[in-house]
C-alpha cells in the first residue's frame, strides 16, 4: 500500500497524494493502492502487469499515430506499405498475402488500398493469369516514402527503448511473445 508522509499520522489522508512526493508512483500504483485498501488480500499482480502493458500500448499507439500523421499516413497505411516493401521488388502482392504478413485484417487491407491508391502510394495491378485477381503494388513514390519513414521510425523505436538494457529488451520480447501465444491459443479462458 502506498503511503504519504501524513498517512501514518492521519489514516484519512488519501494516498493518491503520494504521486506529488514520489514521481515513480504511477496510475497503476494508485489503482492497486485503492484495491488493497478495500480488499487487503487483493492479488495485484495481474493489474500491475496488464495495467502497465495497457498503458504502454496506449502510449505507443498515440506516439505512432502522431509520428505517421506528420508523414501524411495512418498506422495501417504504413503497415500496408511496409508489408509490400518487405516483399522486395517489384513490391507487389495479393491483398490476402498483405493481410497475412501485416497487422491488418483483409477488410483493413481493402480500406487502406483504396486510400493509398488515392494518395498515389500504391496501385492496383490486374492478374494476367486470373481475370478476377488483383495485385497491389507500391508506386515509386510509395517506395520512397516507406523507405524514408522506416529509417526514421527505426531510430525513434531505438530511442524509445533506451531506458532498457539489451537483456531487459530480450526478456520483454520473450514474455510478450509467450503472452500473445497464450491469448490466441484455443482454450483461452472464457470471458
Amino acid at each position: 500500500m502506498l503511503s504519504s508522509p501524513d498517512s501514518k499520522k492521519n489514516p484519512g489522508v488519501d494516498s493518491h497524494l503520494n504521486h506529488i512526493t514520489n514521481p515513480r508512483v504511477d496510475a497503476v500504483d494508485r489503482i492497486v493502492d485503492g484495491w488493497v485498501r478495500q480488499v487487503p488480500d487483493f492479488d495485484s499482480g495481474p493489474i500491475q502487469v496488464l495495467g502497465r502493458l495497457n498503458r504502454v500500448a496506449r502510449l505507443l499507439d498515440n506516439n505512432l499515430r502522431s509520428f505517421f500523421q506528420v508523414h501524411g499516413l495512418g498506422i495501417g497505411d504504413y503497415d500496408l506499405m511496409a508489408a509490400l516493401f518487405r516483399m522486395g521488388p517489384p513490391y507487389m502482392a495479393r491483398p490476402s498475402s498483405i493481410a497475412r504478413t501485416s497487422l491488418l485484417t483483409s477488410a483493413g487491407v481493402t480500406l487502406r488500398v483504396d486510400r493509398m491508391v488515392k494518395m498515389g502510394m500504391v496501385k492496383r495491378v490486374d492478374d494476367l493469369d486470373d481475370r478476377r485477381g488483383v495485385y497491389v503494388q507500391l508506386t515509386d513514390e510509395g517506395v520512397d516514402v516507406v523507405g524514408r519513414v522506416a529509417l526514421i521510425n527505426r531510430e525513434r523505436q531505438r530511442r524509445m527503448l533506451n531506458s532498457l538494457t539489451p537483456e531487459e529488451s530480450a526478456i520483454l520480447e520473450s514474455a510478450f511473445r509467450k503472452l500473445e501465444q497464450s491469448l490466441v491459443s484455443p482454450g483461452w479462458p472464457d470471458q
